[in-house]
């Protein structure tokens, strides 16, 4: 009797560690498809560094080609339980520069038909993706977060927060895209 008693706490036992082990590799699985597929925000020092690498250009004759409202980014498919992220662009032409822009708004929108009847747009654009060469054309356009129609911000169409919270977005899901 009590060794029957003993085989099957054993048997028991057996069972319990087969189903901890299932729940560890499963847990684990769940870790590493985080790691590869899930976005980690950025730190606040990384979207300092990226402000304060930034540099206002004048624009003159702005020729905006395409806008559009409500563009999704950074959901992975498997996360379908949340509203997916949506952001508001405007892709922008000057013959003051070269190169091609986009103006991003995280959460607001982007007033094409206001900014295309000031004279001059104030654009603030991180020196580092200015000078990428692989930035700047019609297809991948050099992102635009902060811009203003007066020389002295008073009429900033993007807030502080609003800047810095695209920022945070731009770093965590669209740079590499």
């Amino acid at each position: 009797m009590f060794n029957n008693r003993f085989w099957s706490r054993i048997d028991n036992m057996k069972k319990m560690s087969e189903k901890i082990g299932a729940l560890v590799v499963f847990l684990l699985v769940l870790g590493i498809l985080h790691l590869v597929f899930g976005k980690i925000p950025v730190k606040e020092s990384e979207i300092e560094d990226y402000i304060y690498n930034s540099e206002t250009i004048v624009l003159s004759d702005v020729h905006f080609y395409h806008s559009e409202d409500l563009v999704q980014y950074g959901e992975a498919p498997w996360r379908h339980y949340r509203a997916p992220k949506s952001k508001s662009i405007a892709m922008l032409q000057s013959p003051d520069s070269k190169k091609c822009f986009v103006l991003e708004a995280y959460g607001t929108l982007v007033c094409t038909e206001i900014l295309s009847r000031s004279k001059l747009l104030y654009v603030v654009v991180n020196r580092d993706d200015m000078n990428n060469p692989e930035l700047g054309s019609k297809e991948h356009p050099v992102p635009v977060l902060l811009w203003h129609t007066h020389f002295d911000n008073k009429f900033c169409h993007v807030s502080k927060e609003a800047y810095r919270y695209g920022v945070k977005e731009y770093l965590t899901f669209c740079r590499d895209q």
